[in-house]
């Protein structure tokens, strides 16, 4: 009787501790990457860059991480506060996230309407700045 008593109760520990969480499942794999501990950031009202979750990374490279439910807003993800990052927006919608541990910030990044826009916008600024720096070499030779 005791014994089936302990059994369940270690049971009911177990799947208790492989309940889902709540909010936005953000998850992906990061090849190459085999320790270290993913950190999913996000700015405050004051300015301040705070860590909402974190995963520490296993053999496999993938990972799952959780933005709190609500409101649409802007995300990171990186090894260290001073590394590159990866933004994107997190509305609702899961999201999946693929990259090579050496170019985290050039990440494919899936998810909702407002990631695809802020993905395009990207494209245009880097267009705009290369005609840019184009430009200027233009006017200095000349």
């Amino acid at each position: 009787m005791t014994r089936n008593f302990i059994l369940f109760i270690l049971c009911m520990v177990l799947l208790s501790g492989c309940a889902s969480r709540d909010g936005v499942e953000i998850s992906g794999e990061i090849k190459g990457a085999k320790n270290g501990t993913l950190y999913l950031l996000s700015e405050t009202e004051k300015g301040d860059i705070e860590a909402v979750d974190s995963f520490a990374m296993g053999k496999d490279g993938r990972f799952t991480l959780y933005a709190p439910q609500g409101q649409t807003r802007l995300y990171s993800v990186s090894f260290e506060r001073n590394t590159p990052m990866r933004s994107f927006f997190v509305e609702g919608v899961p999201v999946k996230i693929d990259a090579v541990v050496d170019s985290l910030s050039a990440a494919s990044v899936k998810g909702g309407e407002n990631q695809r826009l802020y993905d395009e916008m990207a494209v245009f600024l880097k267009d705009f700045a290369a005609k840019k720096s184009d430009l200027y070499i233009k006017i200095l030779t000349h």
